[in-house]
């Protein structure tokens, strides 16, 4: 029902925005009349801007000239240009001093006219009457205003177009997603085809097999890499906006405007198109960053996903825009510096090149590095400069049009705001938390009575505290439930995490005063699967922990589950002993432990150097009894991953559906040694899902 509620605010004020100020959905005729009645000296056009605006507004000899013009031009849709009188005071937001309609203005135009005006541009004779103007002057400039709007309409067809991709790609997400709900079972099904397609163009990284890891140059990370399928979606993406950029420019060496001046025509119509394409693609760019975006419950895909389509987004409109302000400089300076420097005079110029200049620097700002190694400096920077981006586009355009894309975004901002308070409040608001340590790990048991949802595999929440900056808030895995207590984990990195960790490690285990903002996170659908492997690095576990008990909750017949638990030591295991060893009843449980402190080290295998005889007699020394308890086999050493699910899936004797989270490492490491093996169980599925929590 919010979700639903996202579209129908959206839907509400773009179509009252339109309502109130579009003005660009006429008949050719009222824009052609408007500029053979406006380029006459009726003493308006000494004044600047809004003063511009009312004088016309409140000129009743231009009303009425208006009227004329439409009459005698186009008498089929007279009344309907004439209109456009009415639509650009309200768009100005002038008020008329007259409120004349279609005959009321003609009925004074027919007895006031002055029949023997001096109609000459260049003469520029003052008009106290009403004018009429001969056939011939309208005819001339129909190719002209039929070329000039009707470039906007195509720019807003053309940016619509490429925001329709992204739609129609998630109304496919959403039909999959459906009937993979509605029909599970279809889900364990394979079809060679669709295999092929997974296995090369869908799962797979796009090359070298980094994708959630940083690609690097010099050791120095720069740019998170999409998977294969996301890169065909961003690349699809960009085809369209440069065609549609550069496609059905009618130009005319008779153009009235710009006569034998191709060259000029296109600059203005190029800088038309890329700054109406940019101003259409901003709804959506807000939309896939928030977290209440109702398109991942609708498509299954994840948050990640959203976040690199976010980032490709505004890197393309970043483009629309540097081409809007080049070709409008371009365009000036044809006519001379003198021209560009009034025009740079102008308030909505100088917005525009606030606009250009701040997107630039959230561009180079938002680069991997940055936002991944500070990412609160990132965050407070980046709220900043999106705050003024938006700003300087209101600024430039609130006297021109296309204000409802703004309106649109503003809603979807101040929705997915609102909503966020929505479930702080639900849960809470200073809902008390026992935080303790185990090494780098916290864990929060928060008490909530009144709370209805129950924790569900997969989901986090975001927990701000009172204590630190109440303003921040970082996300932690939800990882069960017991009674009225919601378990969170995280793994302290820096930033807010450090500081949590820092003051429980002197404080010992403390209760503190929340808001807790979720629950989010979808759940991946791996009760069809005959076996279900699970691997988990690290703090990874949190995630994974849940699939594996409401696997074991739901007890289901012939299901086979594998848990792979690969620690950096003993201590990381120590905070989840006790569900480990809940599950170990049902579950084969394997842990890896990277390195081992020495009192352990001698009781363990080692899995990087012993004999395979040695591997599979799965023993651990007589000290580690808590680890034995928890676990069928615990090894020393990194296991091989890639050796791991290849048996897995070869040894089963149904689908497969592996569910990975952890380092990025790992989970590159999974995802190329799973589209490996996508087609290896014929018609069975091997389903790979990934949980990565990297959205820095």
């Amino acid at each position: 029902m919010v979700r639903l509620g996202i579209v129908t605010i959206i839907a509400a004020l773009a179509t009252a925005a339109s309502a109130i100020n579009d003005i660009r959905n006429l008949p050719d005729c009222a824009y052609i009349c408007n500029n053979l009645v406006t380029e006459r000296n009726f003493n308006c056009s000494s004044f600047k801007y809004q003063a511009y605006a009312e004088c016309i507004c409140k000129n009743k000899n231009i009303a009425s000239s208006m009227a004329l013009c439409a009459r005698d031009n186009c008498p089929s849709e007279a009344e309907k240009s004439y209109s456009y009188v009415h639509k650009y005071c309200a768009f100005k937001n002038v008020e008329l001093v007259f409120d004349w309609n279609y005959e009321e203005a003609l009925a004074y135009g027919d007895a006031h006219v002055n029949k023997s005006a001096d109609l000459n541009v260049t003469t520029q004779q003052l008009q106290t009457s009403p004018i009429e103007f001969p056939a011939a002057s309208y005819i001339a400039l129909i190719p002209t205003f039929k070329e000039y709007y009707g470039n906007f309409r195509f720019s807003e067809i053309y940016g619509g177009a490429t925001m329709i991709f992204w739609f129609g790609l998630a109304f496919i997400a959403f039909v999959r997603n459906m009937l993979y709900k509605m029909f599970p079972k279809a889900l364990t099904r394979a079809f060679y085809p669709v295999t092929m397609l997974r296995k090369y163009f869908v799962v797979s990284a796009l090359f070298n097999g980094v994708h959630t890891a940083p690609a690097r140059i010099f050791g120095v990370g720069y740019a998170l890499i999409p998977a294969r399928g996301e890169t065909l979606a961003v690349i699809g993406f960009m085809i369209l906006n440069t065609i549609f950029l550069f496609v059905n420019y009618n130009l005319d060496n008779n153009n009235v405007d710009w006569p034998n001046a191709k060259n000029v025509q296109i600059m203005r119509f190029l800088a038309d198109r890329s700054g109406i394409m940019c101003f259409v693609q901003i709804p959506p760019l807000i939309l896939f960053a928030g977290r209440n975006n109702f398109l991942i419950c609708a498509t299954g895909w994840s948050y990640q996903t959203f976040m690199v389509y976010h980032r490709w987004i505004a890197r393309v409109m970043y483009i629309n825009a540097v081409l809007h302000s080049v070709a409008y400089t371009a365009y000036a300076l044809h006519y001379g510096k003198a021209t560009l420097t009034k025009d740079y005079a102008k308030t909505y110029w100088q917005w525009g090149a606030v606009g250009t200049v701040c997107g630039g620097i959230i561009l180079f700002q938002a680069i991997y590095t940055l936002r991944h190694k500070l990412y609160e400096t990132f965050l407070y920077i980046h709220i900043v400069l999106v705050s003024i981006f938006i700003a300087s586009l209101w600024w430039h355009c609130v006297g021109i049009g296309w204000m409802e894309y703004l309106y649109a975004s503003i809603a979807i901002w101040a929705f997915d705001r609102f909503i966020r308070l929505v479930r702080i409040f639900a849960f809470g608001i200073t809902a008390d938390c026992e935080a303790q340590h185990v090494g780098d790990v916290v864990v929060l048991c928060i008490r909530a009575p009144l709370l209805k949802w129950n924790a569900r595999a997969g989901q986090y929440a975001y927990i701000y505290f009172r204590r630190f900056n109440f303003w921040e808030n970082h996300p932690f895995s939800l990882l069960e439930r017991k009674g009225d207590r919601f378990i969170f984990v995280t793994k302290a990195k820096g930033g807010m995490t450090r500081k949590l960790e820092t003051y429980v490690s002197k404080s010992g285990p403390v209760t503190l005063n929340v808001g807790v903002e979720g629950p989010y996170g979808e759940k991946f659908p791996v009760e069809p699967f005959g076996t279900v492997l699970l691997i988990a690095g690290g703090i990874g576990i949190s995630a994974i922990y849940g699939y594996a008990r409401e696997l074991k909750e739901k007890a289901l017949s012939g299901q086979h589950v594998i848990l792979h638990w690969i620690c950096h030591d003993e201590q990381t295991v120590m905070f989840l002993t006790e569900q480990l060893a809940d599950l170990a009843s049902n579950n084969q449980i394997e842990i890896h432990i990277h390195q081992s402190v020495p009192k352990f080290a001698d009781n363990f295998r080692d899995s990087s150097s012993a004999s395979e005889n040695e591997k599979d007699e799965k023993s651990i020394g007589a000290s580690s009894d808590i680890l034995q308890s928890v676990a069928s086999l615990t090894t020393i050493g990194r296991p091989d991953v890639t050796s791991i699910i290849t048996e897995t899936v070869y040894q089963a004797d149904s689908s497969v559906a592996i569910v990975v989270c952890g380092p990025f490492s790992l989970n590159d490491e999974c995802r190329a040694a799973a589209s490996s093996v996508l087609d290896a169980k014929g018609s069975n599925r091997v389903e790979y899902f990934e949980e990565s929590f990297s959205w820095a």
